[in-house]
């Protein structure tokens, strides 16, 4: 009986520490990650995969996010370009291993398709983005973020018919007409 009682006591221990503590710890990294560091961002990207490290925690997703998010902000800023670099692939990687682990969420493919642009890979953008259409054929952002895409890339046409798709998908959204008539 106390056998018993003792095992369930530890199950519930070791549960509560892999999913409690682990996801604390991993939400204390990744804050560390997002705030300016002493030694430039070489710091936070260390950060950041400390925090990456915590990969069974549910907070990973978060993680990710917040990667792609600050390797695009860091495609703008004065850097050293091997820091810009290694922000991005690492970013880069991690989206991708976001979106093998969950292929039918658009979101994670709309966070890859920004960072992409914004170091200017803009095919491989616009395939993300319609891989998302293909699971997510009535998402807004994705039709105006394949705009932005196919704009950059220099073929307007194509991203005047990506707004015209937004419009069809949902002709009552203001902002898809507005929009494609801009």
């Amino acid at each position: 009986d106390y056998v018993v009682v003792a095992l369930i006591l530890l199950c519930t221990l070791s549960v509560v520490y892999i999913v409690s503590i682990n996801g604390i710890r991993a939400n204390q990294t990744l804050l560390d990650a997002l705030r300016p560091q002493a030694d430039g961002v070489g710091e936070n990207i260390k950060y950041f995969k400390k925090a990456l490290a915590y990969d069974n925690t549910v907070g990973i997703m978060e993680t990710r996010e917040q990667l792609a998010y600050a390797a695009s902000n860091a495609a703008g800023v004065s850097i050293p370009k091997e820091i810009k670099i290694e922000l991005f692939t690492l970013a880069r990687g991690e989206m991708q291993e976001q979106i093998e682990k969950v292929p039918n969420d658009a979101r994670y493919r709309m966070f890859l398709a920004s960072t992409l642009m914004r170091f200017g890979f803009y095919d491989e953008a616009i395939f993300q983005l319609e891989e998302g259409l293909r699971v997510s054929p009535k998402k807004q952002l994705l039709y105006y973020q394949l705009n932005q895409a196919y704009t950059f890339k220099g073929d307007v046409e194509k991203g005047l018919d990506a707004l015209r798709l937004a419009l069809e998908a949902d002709p009552k959204n203001a902002t898809a007409r507005k929009e494609y008539a801009a």
